[in-house]
């Protein structure tokens, strides 16, 4: 089984036998084997796509998928194209030399070299590793750094943060945003007023929300009205139903769905569907305290307090005074979290079978019984059974 590997000119570089166990440390030695001091590569695919950048890439795992994937082929033939370009070093390393030192850089030689102030793009390798170890650097660098597509994609998929420090040009760079933005959607926050209201690049920033920044918040105004951008976000994370538009935010299907992922959220719902008894009982059943942005008829709905204290004993402080009076709403309530009695009734606080059962799921509910029955005897025995 033979590898051959071409220029992207035609020209034959060189052919890699594969009829030996697969042993990638020799082919890349075959490859550095043939080429001038001072020169590394890339590797393509036969349909031309990079699968090796040699001293830009993190890792060759998909060079090493793609040679296996070969290997255990049934063609005996294949065909890769190279790629070869100047690199820069001061310390006359080999290409492999080279290569090792980019891969143990450590941090703090990391911010002395790129705090350097002969850098060139002859350097350029050197700072694209530097920024795949740490890409916030990339805010020591000068502007022709910062306006570089290659150093900046590099920093941003170590660090995203980092596209604040890109130039105004490649933040306002189509390609660049929505790479950036498919690592997580929270680049849109730095993307040029234009990018923001570019309905691709927006979708794919709530669809890859990865660091739980709501990226909806940076979308344009005009696309926070926008249908499907804003379903697909609240289904990622319901909190972004802030960010929707008015008329959105009273929108069933949004809405739902947007309780359904984070109950809290139906605190950005409309007065209308805040007392929908549909919506509320889902937002409540996902997140107990969501009861707080009920309307005040739900939170008189005895089914809708027993689903938010069962959730979260708490809530019962949000329920209407008269289901703080209701016996078996405050049972529920305690037993989830004892301290709830806090919220009960003057008469509940009273009632000895309540008042045991709290304190017996949470000793610091002792201090919310009525006085009289924190002098019961039951209840002190109790009391100081669990509290030593």
């Amino acid at each position: 089984m033979n590898l051959s590997i071409y220029t992207l000119s035609g020209s034959l570089y060189c052919i890699i036998e594969l009829d030996t166990p697969l042993n990638i440390s020799k082919i890349l030695d075959k490859i550095i084997s043939n080429l001038e001091p001072y020169i590394t590569f890339s590797i393509l695919s036969e349909t031309h796509t990079v699968i090796l950048n040699f001293l830009k890439d993190t890792n060759i795992i998909e060079f090493e998928n793609y040679i296996s994937n070969i290997y255990n082929s049934s063609i005996d033939n294949h065909t890769l194209y190279i790629i070869t370009e100047e690199y820069y070093d001061n310390s006359s390393r080999t290409l492999l030399e080279y290569y090792n030192y980019l891969k143990r850089l450590n941090d703090s030689e990391c911010d002395i070299i790129l705090r350097q102030p002969n850098l060139s793009m002859l350097n350029k390798y050197l700072i694209i590793n530097v920024l795949n170890h740490n890409g916030h650097l990339l805010s020591l660098l000068n502007e022709e750094f910062r306006n570089n597509k290659e150093i900046v994609l590099a920093a941003v998929k170590d660090d995203i943060e980092a596209l604040e420090y890109a130039s105004t040009e490649l933040q306002n760079d189509r390609e660049l945003i929505y790479a950036a933005v498919i690592i997580d959607g929270h680049a849109l926050k730095y993307a040029s007023t234009e990018l923001q209201n570019d309905r691709e690049i927006a979708l794919a920033a709530v669809n890859n929300n990865n660091s739980r920044s709501l990226p909806l918040q940076y979308v344009s105004k005009e696309l926070r009205g926008d249908r499907r951008i804003v379903l697909a976000s609240v289904n990622k994370d319901g909190e972004s139903l802030e960010y929707a538009s008015e008329e959105l935010r009273g929108d069933r299907q949004i809405v739902l769905a947007a309780v359904i992922n984070d109950g809290g959220s139906l605190e950005y719902a409309s007065d209308e569907l805040r007392g929908d008894r549909q919506i509320v009982l889902a937002a409540v059943i996902k997140m107990g305290r969501a009861l707080e942005y009920a309307s005040t008829e739900l939170k008189g709905d005895k089914e809708i307090v027993l689903a938010a204290v069962n959730k979260r004993g708490g809530a019962l402080c949000y329920a209407s005074d008269e289901l703080q009076k209701d016996k078996e709403i405050v049972l529920a309530a305690i037993n989830n979290n004892g301290c709830a009695l806090r919220y009960a009734s003057k008469k509940l606080k009273e009632d000895k079978e309540i008042v045991l059962a709290a304190i017996n799921q949470h000793v610091n509910a002792f201090q919310y019984a009525s006085e009289e029955l924190q002098k019961d005897n039951d209840v002190l025995q109790l009391f100081n059974k669990i509290f030593t």
